[in-house]
């Protein structure tokens, strides 16, 4: 395994917004565990903007892909 020092790699999260943008789930999908509990800590910690679909506002499922590089 590697140590947190030379670790990189990609975190997948799937996510569920409301129709104000709030952050209603955040749920791992892949990633190392050292990363994983990184995005799972920070995500939360985002702002999203609410999703609209003919010009109506809606809940909004996706997935977000986060970079990690614990080497710098």
């Amino acid at each position: 395994m590697l140590g947190r020092n030379n670790m990189h790699g990609l975190v997948t999260v799937e996510i569920c917004v409301d129709q104000n943008g709030a952050l209603l789930e955040v749920r791992a999908v892949s990633g190392h565990p050292f990363a994983i509990t990184s995005a799972m800590e920070s995500v939360p910690h985002w702002s999203f903007k609410p999703y609209k679909s003919g010009g109506k506002v809606k809940c909004a499922i996706g997935t977000l892909t986060l970079k990690y590089d614990f080497s710098r």
